[in-house]
């Protein structure tokens, strides 16, 4: 997993070399078309998952030399991450990371979370009509429509894989809400979401219940892909 996480970052500075500089895309738009990772979203959940790794083997690792090796890796696989410019991620990986500093009580937990903010503020700044000019992308409208969806078979839903398209009021379309508790809630109905938090919920508890040196970043995992899907998730299945 270490040799991973150094793998990752690698193949980060890559696509963004290859994106901006060999194809040219400077200023216009995210970054993506990169390699087999060629959806955006996709990538984005990969590369948050490599930086939490990042940070947690920067956590348990002594080493000073590793360390910085740990920390160059989180801060290239986050810059990738601003610019993928999926927004649900990079919450999620600030409500993990903020979970998994100080629940670990890590003496380095204000370097990451300022050096984290300063990453984010920089492109904020100097790449601000670039960064917010996608506005919501829609999410409170498709999250609007897919629930009123899900109304229609409240309680058990239209069933795993059934045929359907969330229709926005101008009369354009997606394949799925981008919220993923709202498309459990178009296919399997209240039950459905019922019990799928109760898998959260149920996770959550064994996991905290642990004695393993994975404890920590097992929960920031699982905060991450919880944050994360319900701004971009396409279901369970």
């Amino acid at each position: 997993l270490a040799l991973s996480v150094i793998f990752s970052a690698a193949i980060a500075v890559y696509s963004l070399v290859e994106f901006y500089f060999v194809q040219e895309h400077i200023g216009e738009r995210y970054v993506s078309d990169v390699g087999l990772l060629k959806h955006t979203i996709l990538a984005s959940f990969v590369y948050g998952v490599f930086f939490l790794f990042s940070i947690h083997f920067f956590h348990i690792d002594d080493r000073n030399k590793f360390k910085f090796t740990y920390l160059l890796c989180a801060v290239i696989i986050f810059l990738y991450l601003m610019f993928a410019q999926s927004r649900g991620v990079l919450a999620g990986v600030f409500v993990a990371l903020s979970y998994y500093l100080f629940a670990s009580k890590s003496s380095y937990r204000w370097i990451f979370l300022v050096t984290v903010t300063a990453i984010f503020a920089a492109v904020l700044i100097f790449f601000q009509d670039y960064f917010l000019g996608r506005g919501l992308s829609y999410r409170p409208l498709l999250w609007q429509s897919g629930f009123l969806m899900g109304m229609d078979d409240f309680w058990f839903g239209r069933g795993v894989w059934s045929n359907y398209v969330v229709i926005l009021t101008s009369g354009e379309y997606w394949d799925h809400p981008h919220n993923m508790l709202i498309k459990i809630f178009i296919d399997l109905g209240l039950t459905g979401v019922l019990l799928w938090v109760c898998i959260w919920g149920a996770t959550c508890y064994r996991l905290l219940a642990s004695n393993s040196a994975f404890k920590y970043l097992g929960v920031s995992l699982l905060a991450f892909s919880v944050v994360a899907t319900l701004f971009d998730g396409d279901g369970p299945v």
